[in-house]
């Protein structure tokens, strides 16, 4: 098999693990919501099925990729890792930004359906901070590891970072959410890129989360 053959199968892989944690992500919430189980059982409950429904493909993905002998990325910053200091708020800062000018030019508002405090209260908020940590480190294996990586071999680099970071946004489904991820996976691509290191973007991607989590616990 050729070498691009075999990227682009280590790509789909990724991506089969990035939409398994979706449907388990989904799904958990549906079966738990319609459950009959009191806000108490709940909220014991739901952490944890939501914590799983990451943790099992994520662990899969690593399995996998340390089975092929493909080294995750996450490198060393270096001398240059002190740029994170400006380029973390930078990157969050620009994506909320482009996303609020480019959503409306879609059709696309937030919506009290599709924000992260949508009703559930501080439980869901909990639920969510469960996967902060693993969330971020499978979606940066796959969208600028495997995917990127991919596409870098028969694409420019703008066009790799481009095509890599709208599959992100895609992943994310609710379009509000999809128009701001496509941009932050931007960022996350392009610090990757300047320190050639996974571990630059999985920086941004976490603290991105945490904000939005603080943000959605501030407005309930």
């Amino acid at each position: 098999m050729a070498e691009d053959d075999i990227r682009l199968k280590d790509a789909l892989i990724g991506i089969v693990a990035i939409s398994a944690m979706d449907v388990l992500l989904v799904v958990t919430v549906f079966v738990m919501m319609k459950s009959g189980l009191a806000a108490g059982g709940l909220g014991t409950i739901m952490p944890a099925a939501l914590a799983l429904s990451v943790a099992v493909p994520t662990a899969a993905l690593v399995y996998y990729l340390k089975h092929r002998g493909i080294g995750l990325g996450f490198l060393p910053l270096g001398r240059r890792g002190w740029h994170l200091l400006w380029q973390v708020p930078l990157v969050i800062l620009a994506a909320g930004v482009a996303a609020a000018i480019v959503g409306p030019l879609l059709g696309i508002s937030p919506s009290d359906n599709t924000s992260a405090a949508d009703g559930r209260g501080v439980m869901v908020v909990v639920s969510l901070a469960c996967y902060l940590l693993l969330a971020p480190l499978a979606e940066e294996i796959v969208f600028r590891r495997l995917l990127m990586g991919y596409l870098d071999r028969s694409v420019p680099a703008f066009a790799s970072v481009i095509l890599s970071s709208l599959l992100f946004g895609v992943a994310h489904i609710a379009p509000p959410v999809i128009v701001y991820a496509t941009f932050l996976g931007m960022g996350c691509a392009l610090v990757t890129r300047f320190h050639n290191s996974l571990r630059a973007g999985f920086i941004v991607h976490l603290v991105n989360n945490v904000v939005v989590q603080l943000i959605a616990v501030s407005a309930l």
